[in-house]
């Protein structure tokens, strides 16, 4: 429509016409001379527009009263996401609240046309919402805090977003308050590139990052992520439609602006919020500084581990955890390499007293060194540097109360050692690289073992998930026990400790079938003794203990008592049971197994249980007690 009289003063200046009149001395009149006038187009917003405005202010003031009560229910060390969604809402309450009354608004002129003799013929005069972009700088990177928080970013990542987001918001700015229409779309294309790093950053990056952590926490960043970056690719779309080419009215423009706040902002933080609050994982918890102001250090913690939950209930804090990122790791086990154990074992030898309770000190030492490298847990471990003066007093303390003259040697020999190590080494078939996922099968099943336990005792389920584990990889490999430890969220350092502690997971591979021979009393002393039966194991598959096969057939291993002793000597191949065995038996047992696995006739494999002609444990010579008729009370109480 055409702009007003007023309203062009405004634009082209009171000195719109200039007119001339003759003077005295001619004879003959000047014609008045009249400049072109250019065109100007005005667009500014009706009704609709203004009701749309005030419509979102009143959601965006309703939804950050709600966040603000649901920031309240909420311990102060759980409230971050809380507080951070209140404060995008706020101020976009405030912005909308300016746009409304029009405190946010400002018309701005752009030239469409120009003469050959740069004479302006077409101008168009258009309402920009200034309010809106200063909303878009405050909120877009509160919002990409709450989705990096989630994913677990690295700080660098997040100061890239950040510095990504506000480039984009200030150039979108420049190109809405650009007088031409070129320089418009140049700042336009570099909105546009700021906006490609966010997408890389948050899609790429960010689901990199929370591919470390739990099932739940990648589908919820999944679907929130492409929401959000969905959402943020219609803005640029608007714009260019709408300031850039003018093709949507001001009306328009202010209805679609509006969805898109309501959807990235009200109902964003809605699910953010919701879902959160009901996933341990994703909910932060922050002591220090941010729950009790300057007496203590601030820690950011995502996630739970029941080991170290030291915040009381009554200060509303849940479970903590040990969940750390690479960089963290490594440069705290840079610092605890700088700490001079030799110089502190010196220490110690000059205050011990003799060789005995030097060794007792220093392996306690050696032990915390290592257990703090492989923990790392930040709740006990603040500074490597702090550590060495109160390891050297604890393992002083312990030296000087070692027994020293009460020890006796009862042999001469050495102790019989375990043929699996401790620790672990990292083999070609054995090591963090090689990928693990259970499949869809065992992933039901873990749901249903998961069910037996309380969401805050999830851990207590390391036992059976590792169990499955060894049975679909073949044994309990680093990667198992990694997996494990991420869908538990527990230290991988406590499932080692589990795995390492029970010989039923092998951490080593094995071979299809896993004889393990029970060699105490009583099936030494039982039928023909487990020595002949080991023997006969040995003979059948030409390997020693502890061996695997050429084949990849048979591994053999002796082990303490299996608790089938009234059958003895038996032995256990994978899941089974053979018992009340012979030389004889045995190695038709293993020839029958070889043949099951390499022609696929099982007819030749005996069946699980006694191998001898008497049933399950029962006497094989025959019932030799109760062979009467019990006696009644009548015989054993004359009295009654």
């Amino acid at each position: 429509m055409m702009i007003p009289e007023d309203v062009v003063d405004q634009v082209l200046g009171p000195a719109r016409t200039t007119h001339y009149t003759p003077t005295h001395t001619s004879t003959l009149p000047f014609p008045t001379v009249t400049p072109d006038i250019p065109k100007v187009y005005t667009q500014y917003s009706t009704e609709v527009g203004h009701k749309t405005l005030w419509v979102v202010c009143v959601v965006m003031g309703i939804s950050s009263l709600v966040f603000y009560g649901m920031a309240m229910r909420v311990p102060v060390q759980k409230r971050m996401f809380h507080i951070i969604t209140a404060f995008i809402t706020t101020i976009a309450f405030l912005s909308y609240y300016a746009m409304a009354t029009g405190a946010g608004v400002n018309y701005h002129t752009t030239i469409l046309k120009e003469s050959k003799l740069h004479v302006i013929t077409e101008v168009v005069k258009r309402q920009v919402f200034w309010a809106r972009y200063v909303d878009w700088a405050m909120t877009t990177p509160l919002l990409l805090l709450d989705l990096s928080l989630l994913a677990g970013l690295n700080g660098a990542s997040i100061l890239v977003l950040m510095f990504s987001d506000l480039v984009m918001i200030l150039t979108g700015l420049f190109a809405a308050l650009s007088h031409d229409q070129g320089q418009g779309w140049g700042w336009y294309a570099f909105a546009c590139v700021a906006f490609l790093t966010i997408i890389y950053q948050l899609g790429y990056k960010g689901r990199q990052t929370v591919a470390a952590k739990d099932n739940k926490t990648r589908v919820f960043f999944g679907a929130i992520s492409l929401f959000t970056l969905c959402l943020w690719t219609v803005y640029p779309i608007v714009w260019g439609v709408a300031d850039g080419a003018r093709i949507v009215n001001v009306d328009g423009e202010i209805i679609a602006y509006a969805v898109l706040d309501m959807l990235a902002k009200p109902v964003f933080g809605f699910w953010l919020l919701l879902t959160h609050d009901s996933m341990s994982r994703t909910s932060p918890s922050i002591g220090g500084f941010w729950a009790h102001g300057l007496a203590t250090e601030g820690t950011l913690r995502v996630g739970d581990l029941q080991d170290d939950a030291h915040i009381s209930e009554k200060d509303g804090a849940g479970p903590q955890t040990d969940t750390l990122s690479t960089n963290w790791r490594k440069d705290i086990k840079n610092e605890i390499k700088d700490l001079d154990a030799h110089a502190m074992k010196q220490q110690l030898k000059d205050k011990t007293v003799n060789d005995f309770t030097y060794t007792i000190a220093t392996s306690e030492l050696d032990n915390e060194l290592r257990l703090q490298e492989a923990n790392l847990n930040p709740h006990t471990l603040t500074m490597a540097s702090k550590l060495s003066p109160l390891l050297l007093r604890s393992a002083v303390r312990t030296a000087t109360r070692a027994p020293r003259s009460h020890i006796r040697t009862f042999t001469a020999a050495s102790p019989r050692r375990s043929e699996t190590l401790a620790v672990h080494r990292n083999t070609p078939d054995n090591n963090p690289n090689i990928p693990f996922k259970f499949n869809a099968q065992n992933e039901k099943l873990i749901a249903e073992i998961l069910k037996r336990y309380p969401p805050q005792y999830k851990k207590a389920a390391v036992m059976p998930m590792l169990d499955l584990g060894q049975r679909q990889h073949g044994f309990t490999s680093i990667s198992v026990m990694n997996e494990v430890a991420r869908l538990l969220e527990m230290p991988p350092a406590r499932v080692y400790e589990v795995a390492s502690f029970y010989t039923m997971y092998n951490r080593t591979p094995v071979g299809k079938f896993h004889v393990q021979a029970c060699t105490t009393t009583p099936c030494q002393l039982g039928g023909c003794g487990s020595d002949a039966i080991v023997k006969a194991i040995k003979e059948e598959l030409g390997i020693k203990q502890g061996e695997t096969t050429k084949d990849g057939l048979f591994t053999f291993i002796e082990v303490e008592c299996l608790g089938a002793c009234v059958n003895a000597p038996m032995i256990q191949i994978n899941d089974d049971y053979y018992e009340d065995l012979t030389p004889e038996t045995t190695k038709k047992l293993l020839s029958g197994l070889r043949e099951s696995a390499t022609t696929g006739n099982t007819a030749n494999v005996p069946k699980p249980g006694t191998q001898s002609s008497r049933q399950t444990c029962e006497n094989s010579a025959g019932q030799t007690n109760l062979t009467s008729e019990p006696w009644g009370p009548e015989t054993t109480r004359s009295d009654l």
